[in-house]
């Protein structure tokens, strides 16, 4: 591994590209957190059974509190429920398309709740599948997105070529809603997240297949995907079976780039302009890093938080002992970590490879506990590292304020 290593982020796309795209979108006044996902998706199917799912907030979302079960049941790419490409017949690797996808947009209109909205904290990946779907419609319905299909990744391109027609897929009604809306999500967060961030050298999602040696390979997967290992492609099943975009996963980026995510967000936090670029301002900023219900748990919008004294559901303190409860902070499955506190001025990412050789969708229960140490320490470590630098910078500034 090297700086320019690409790592498969896993749940770091819920940060880095979901929660900022909803946030950019919450600051430019085109939705709010009270904002229903239905009404945002325009498509009552999302009520589901009763309307039970009728009364489903963005800030629901971000916060996994709106119901729903930790993951889909069945895993979106069960080949039976979804139709997604079958992996039979010699054991032939399935593509990277949109296959699925239709069904899994309609699975998910159809989805029931484990909790009514709003009462109980389950991390759910579902909860930023229905945030993908709703950005995406927000994007289509405002026109946040310049048209043609020059705005598209090749992906999406592919699928828009496929209708015979030279504009964008996200104005196409042959293409299925779902795909439409992931492929505006994905536009959107590449030009409106990614590249104000400083991540211009981002893979983004859906690396292309020259950058696939550069890219760390993670799972040894006989069940679905049935590549081993999986190099360039996402390692989360669900995600693959989408075709790439999702939530919840999906991204892909070198320490480099997201080493310049954490400090675009840090300075935004403290108030900083930064590098001007960064898509938040401060108050934004400050607003989805702050937690926002202790009696439910530490998280913020989006974000997890260093609120050590909340439950933290299994995310363990992974930011060592060092820093503040104003840190905020998450974690990925494939071994990525990112701690922030503007109070310390600290920032931290750790990328590393947990599911290296694993086998399947599942790694040993050990392997996280393992990793989550290594996170600790180190954080533990680089924070007091950082203190010593400050306690040094102040001392030579006061000797030479003094004249010696």
């Amino acid at each position: 591994m090297t700086r320019a290593t690409i790592f498969d982020l896993a749940s770091l796309t819920k940060v880095t590209a979901t929660t900022t795209a909803v946030a950019v979108l919450f600051q430019e006044g085109h939705l709010t957190l009270d904002s229903r996902i239905a009404d945002l998706l325009n498509d009552d199917a999302f009520q589901g059974p009763n309307g039970a799912k009728a009364g489903i907030t963005v800030k629901h979302c971000l916060t996994h509190t709106a119901g729903f079960p930790p993951d889909p049941n069945p895993w979106y790419w069960n080949t039976t429920a979804f139709g997604c490409p079958s992996n039979s017949g010699g054991g032939a690797p399935p593509p990277l398309d949109f296959t699925c996808l239709p069904a899994v947009y309609d699975s998910l209109m159809a989805q029931t709740l484990e909790a009514p909205p709003g009462q109980t904290y389950v991390y759910s990946d579902l909860s930023f599948i229905s945030l993908q779907f709703a950005v995406g419609a927000v994007v289509l319905d405002r026109g946040l997105l310049p048209p043609g299909p020059e705005s598209l990744c090749a992906a999406c391109a592919a699928a828009a070529a496929k209708t015979n027609h030279n504009r964008a897929v996200m104005d196409i009604e042959p293409v299925a809603r779902g795909v439409q809306l992931s492929c505006a999500f994905e536009a959107f967060v590449r030009n409106a997240v990614l590249q104000p961030s400083g991540m211009q050298y981002s893979a983004g999602y859906l690396p292309p297949p020259f950058l696939w040696p550069r890219t760390a390979p993670t799972l040894n997967d006989t069940e679905y995907t049935m590549r081993t290992p999986i190099q360039g492609e996402v390692s989360d099943g669900d995600a693959f079976a989408m075709g790439g975009i999702a939530g919840h996963a999906g991204l892909f980026a070198t320490l480099g780039d997201v080493a310049a995510f954490a400090v675009g967000i840090l300075n935004a936090a403290r108030g900083q302009a930064g590098n001007g670029t960064f898509p938040l301002n401060s108050t934004t900023a400050a607003l989805f890093t702050a937690v926002v219900d202790s009696s439910l748990s530490s998280r913020a919008l989006g974000w997890d938080t260093n609120s050590l004294t909340v439950n933290d559901f299994g995310f363990d303190g992974v930011c060592g002992s060092g820093l503040t409860e104003s840190a905020f902070l998450h974690i990925g499955y494939s071994g990525t970590c990112i701690c922030i506190d503007p109070v310390r001025d600290f920032w931290s990412v750790v990328l590393t490879n947990r599911v290296f050789n694993c086998q399947g969708q599942l790694c040993p229960a050990g392997s996280e506990d393992a990793v989550k140490e290594v996170y600790r320490n180190f954080n533990t470590a680089a924070a007091a590292a950082a203190q010593q630098r400050m306690l040094k910078w102040d001392g030579e500034m006061a000797h030479s304020q003094n004249g010696s």
